[in-house]
């Protein structure tokens, strides 16, 4: 498993699960695998987010 600490700007929408179930976040353009993992909400555009690939 591959852990990847991301910084993601505004863009392409991403389903990540948390705590509380699914939320949309958004995700770097160039990634187009999805992603899953538990994430740390901060104000858009400078989401930060931990996730681990499936």
């Amino acid at each position: 498993m591959v852990k990847e600490k991301l910084i993601i700007p505004e863009g392409t929408i991403l389903l990540a699960e948390s705590f509380s179930g699914l939320v949309a976040l958004t995700l770097l353009e160039q990634c187009s695998i999805p992603l899953r993992g538990v994430f740390s909400a901060q104000p858009l555009p400078n989401l930060h987010a931990h996730f681990c690939l499936n």
